[in-house]
């Protein structure tokens, strides 16, 4: 992914609207570009920044971003999990559905 791709994504990724393959590349350009993640920082900023400011409430840019990354690196892993579990158990299945085969033909 390069800088102009991961800007496009930036407000989707603020908004939780990235699919988990997008999320984990944005994330890993995130994770070698300061360019980017300076974007994120600006229009996190921006987006929801100036809201909590409006309502007065607290606000610490670094941590929210961090965890909101951490939050979508930890969702785009149990999301891989669940696909390869699926697979997993989708050639069990084909196995199970061969090896019955087999038996009757063999009977």
């Amino acid at each position: 992914m390069n800088c102009h791709d991961a800007q496009k994504l930036t407000s989707r990724f603020i908004n939780d609207n990235l699919s988990y393959q997008e999320t984990e590349e944005y994330i890993k350009h995130l994770s070698n570009c300061p360019e980017c993640k300076e974007e994120l920082n600006i229009q996190y900023l921006v987006e929801v920044g100036m809201l909590r400011l409006e309502d007065a409430s607290n606000f610490n840019l670094n941590k929210e971003i961090s965890d909101k990354i951490k939050a979508a690196t930890s969702k785009s892993r149990r999301i891989k999990l669940l696909i390869a579990l699926d697979h997993l158990v989708k050639l069990i299945i084909m196995i199970g559905m061969l090896a019955i085969s087999v038996y009757w033909l063999i009977q």
